[in-house]
């Protein structure tokens, strides 16, 4: 069951990168084989002028005009969970997933406790009141 909950969580964390690098065209991924991305592939793509520019859009509205409340990273999301059912706790792993691939601060490789924790604040503000436990 491990193993499955494992491998659903990396489908989710590749339809978020995929969904990323199809709204920011011009965000180069940071590896282009199947492999782990070296320190300096990791370090040239956080340290980019283009990951910083879409790490700071995502919470900027799409269109002002058409609805200012409709951000990049519901864009994102909307493109990545297709279905209306999806489940809060994919959504908000989508999310912190996105929030941690962009930010220049955080490396490539996700820290569990540090997802976890993201999870829960956007499942709070979600008003889910079931939590993630790093478990």
């Amino acid at each position: 069951a491990q193993k499955f909950c494992r491998q659903g969580r990396s489908n989710i964390v590749q339809h978020i990168k995929d969904s990323i690098h199809a709204e920011f065209e011009g965000l180069i991924k940071p590896k282009r084989e199947n492999r782990q991305v070296t320190r300096d592939e990791e370090r040239r793509f956080k340290n980019s002028k283009i990951t910083r520019e879409c790490y700071s859009k995502l919470n900027s509205p799409v269109d002002v005009d058409d609805d200012p409340n409709y951000t990049y990273l519901n864009f994102i999301l909307d493109r990545a969970f297709p279905d209306p059912k999806t489940e809060k706790n994919s959504i908000a792993f989508g999310m912190a997933v996105a929030f941690n691939y962009l930010d220049p601060t955080k490396g490539i490789i996700m820290v569990p406790s540090e997802v976890i924790e993201k999870m829960n604040y956007f499942l709070e503000k979600m008003n889910v009141p079931d939590r993630e436990s790093c478990e």
